[in-house]
């Protein structure tokens, strides 16, 4: 595997988004269990 800063920056952004938004989801899913 080649080494490259910018798409390890890029890899962490999108894990940085990634567990954002698994976060959230999990957070409506707890604030609206009706919804499921």
């Amino acid at each position: 595997m080649v080494h490259c800063a910018f798409l390890e920056s890029v890899m962490e952004v999108f894990a940085g988004f990634l567990a954002l938004g698994l976060f959230i989801y999990l957070l409506y899913v707890l604030i609206k269990p009706e919804a499921f």
